[in-house]
């Protein structure tokens, strides 16, 4: 059988299928290569980039360190001007105890004075008078009118004192909270790794919340908020030596007062025994001058009745000689002596009834000014019932003593706390304490020993003369 060969014309030839040859050859070298490039970069951007990422996460973790170090630090400047100005609450609140206390130990004061001057409107006669006792009694009223409202204004300032010393405490409080929590959130950041568990992808965490603060205005924050509350407590310390200074000056004069009160109604009650005792003399007097005087009466009468018993003798016997008759009916000196006996005896009867009716006049004179003294007597006995039992029982409730003393209620010490200045400026680089660094921060929420004492509170210039004795204080 004869084979045909047939010819293609789309054969290639040995030149092409060596190009071709080549061309996959040098195709594939240069894929080799791009890929061997490309594994390299890539090798170099895993590296690149993980050494980044840890780079970067320990630079973030140093600064979530740094800002708990800094948190930490405002912190616990925050707490201790917290606790300074619970301490400062609890002595002003001390000293709010006294004012209300001294404002209430002299309501029942006030009225003695005015019972007592109430009872001497009851003197009678010369008595009723407005002596040094009355004048001073009166002082005494206006000098502890003018304390309890010294009290009573002081006690509304320190009411304010303490209400602004709240509102520091609770900002103070809630910045400390708010910084407790912050520090725990930077405290589980810090902590947070690549083997952590519980990662993921949270949308709009790396945002900018618009109402977050700056820097600046975080620090700033912080800083007003413990400037404020040592303004405060300055306020307050001032506030109390004040208070310290009005109770000591309103004691001081009240006593000063008292006293005053006390010598004028001593020297009155010593100037009415005085009075009462002359008067007593005088009634004595009196009394002996009118038994001396119904004894001359009596006198008197006597020799009137024997003077007239000498004129009825006389008349007798001028009656008897006019009985002679005829020329024995003569003027003899018999005669002439029974006239000139009986024109005596006249004249001593008249002279002696003048006398008797100028004695009985003065015995009745007497008798009234006897009953005048011993009115007068009456009135003075009365008005040293009145000064020395009833004013001197009234003054003996008078008693200062409570006007320093705490009510029962306060459950203060005697010591109060010493209040020092706890600021610090923690954003002075001199001022940060060197912390190393913890491996994990146990913070808890500040709770305040002293509290907030809301319930502790309780519902210029003084410028008063009274004859040099009334008080005057500055507040």
């Amino acid at each position: 059988m004869q084979t045909e060969y047939i010819q293609v014309s789309s054969k290639l030839t040995p030149q092409d299928w060596h190009a071709a040859n080549y061309a996959h050859n040098y195709s594939s070298k240069k894929e080799l290569e791009q890929a061997k490039m490309l594994r390299d970069a890539t090798m170099d951007l895993v590296g690149k980039a993980c050494e980044r990422a840890r780079q970067n996460q320990t630079d973030v973790t140093k600064k979530i360190d740094k800002r708990l170090h800094k948190v930490t630090n405002w912190k616990s400047e925050v707490d201790k001007e917290a606790q300074a100005v619970a301490a400062e609450m609890k002595a002003l609140s001390y000293h709010i105890n006294l004012l209300e206390n001294a404002l209430n130990a002299t309501n029942n004061p006030l009225e003695i004075p005015k019972k007592s001057l109430s009872v001497r409107r009851k003197r009678t006669g010369n008595d009723l008078v407005r002596d040094d006792v009355e004048i001073q009694l009166y002082t005494e009223i206006e000098l502890i009118s003018s304390v309890q409202e010294a009290l009573r204004r002081t006690l509304e300032q320190a009411m304010d004192q303490y209400r602004d010393l709240e509102s520091c405490l609770k900002r103070l409080h809630k910045d400390s909270t708010d910084k407790g929590h912050a520090a725990r959130q930077d405290d589980s950041a810090y902590l947070t790794n690549n083997s952590s568990s519980l990662l993921g992808y949270y949308r709009h965490a790396v945002e900018y919340d618009p109402s977050a603060s700056s820097p600046p205005e975080w620090e700033a924050y912080s800083t007003n908020n413990i400037t404020r509350a040592r303004n405060s407590r300055s306020l307050s310390e001032n506030l109390r030596r004040k208070i310290q200074d009005l109770l000591a000056k309103s004691m001081q004069q009240l006593n000063i007062q008292f006293n005053s009160v006390q010598q004028s109604l001593a020297k009155r009650i010593n100037e009415t025994t005085a009075a009462k005792r002359d008067l007593e003399n005088q009634i004595r007097k009196v009394m002996g001058e009118i038994e001396a005087m119904k004894d001359n009466i009596e006198m008197l009468e006597k020799n009137l009745a024997d003077l007239q018993t000498h004129l009825k003798v006389n008349n007798t016997r001028l009656e008897h000689r006019t009985y002679r008759p005829n020329i024995e009916l003569c003027r003899d000196k018999p005669k002439h002596g029974l006239v000139s006996e009986y024109h005596a005896l006249n004249g001593d009867i008249n002279a002696t009834k003048r006398r008797i009716q100028d004695s009985r006049n003065a015995l009745e004179r007497l008798n009234n000014r006897k009953w005048e003294l011993e009115q007068e007597h009456n009135v003075k006995t009365f008005s040293l019932y009145i000064d020395k039992d009833q004013v001197g029982r009234l003054r003996k409730q008078l008693d200062w003593r409570p006007f320093l003393q705490r009510s029962s209620s306060a459950t203060m010490s005697n010591g109060l706390p010493g209040i020092r200045d706890t600021f610090c400026a923690v954003n002075h680089p001199t001022s940060m304490r060197s912390i190393t660094t913890p491996n994990k921060l146990r913070l808890s929420t500040p709770s305040f020993s002293g509290g907030l004492y809301s319930g502790d509170i309780m519902n210029g210039s003084l410028k008063h003369s009274l004859d040099s004795k009334m008080l005057s204080l500055q507040l």
